[in-house]
């Protein structure tokens, strides 16, 4: 990434002091670039190929390959090499914001994310429930067949499980009745994250 002033110091600093209170377990340091302008920047270029330097980096990689105009099995191939670099909860569900598919692409990339709640890594299985949770509603999978998919994801994370939290309380508002065994059913921690999501949402 051009590392260009793109802010005044100042600026910067303070961005990157409230991103690193925010987003625990870096593997890059951070650089101080809000999402937005990486955005931007992710529309000028198609090169994948660049050093990883800071966690803007991470992010700015996801966002060009999200913008690719290309087939759903090269972009499903070139979103493998970007699995391993994922260690962050914000890496992980800015990219499966970015990653869109048409209607003919949609199942197959519903099936490849499917794969990857069992996925050993923490960070894999978070972007699988989390792009998932967000196409529910797209894919022909019955809520239900869904639900019990993520239901069985391992969680041995407090990331993880902020993510079947978040699932299980975007299901519940797309399906109460449907949805209220799989939050009964969850472990505790769970079950009370899932709980205040849903109270907050009623707030806004």
């Amino acid at each position: 990434m051009d590392t260009k002033t793109l802010y005044d110091k100042h600026t910067m600093k303070n961005i990157k002091a409230f991103q690193e209170k925010l987003i625990p377990n870096l593997d890059y340091p951070i650089y101080g670039i809000q999402v937005p302008i990486l955005r931007k920047i992710a529309k000028e270029i198609d090169d994948i190929d660049f050093e990883i330097r800071y966690h803007e980096d991470v992010l700015l990689r996801g966002f060009v390959i999200a913008g690719k105009k290309i087939g759903v099995e090269e972009k499903l191939s070139l979103l493998n090499t970007q699995l391993p670099l994922l260690s962050t909860w914000d890496e992980t569900d800015t990219l499966a914001s970015s990653l869109k598919f048409g209607k003919k692409e949609i199942e197959r990339a519903y099936s490849y994310f499917s794969a990857l709640l069992d996925d050993e890594r923490i960070y894999v299985r978070r972007i699988a429930v989390v792009w998932i949770m967000s196409n529910r509603t797209k894919v022909s999978t019955p809520l239900d067949a869904q639900l019990e998919s993520i239901a069985k994801v391992k969680n041995d994370d407090y990331y993880i499980a902020m993510a079947l939290a978040w699932a299980l309380s975007s299901y519940y508002i797309t399906d109460k009745e449907l949805t209220k065994p799989y939050i009964e059913k969850s472990d505790e921690v769970v079950k009370k994250m899932t709980a205040q999501k849903i109270r907050d949402s009623r707030r806004c």
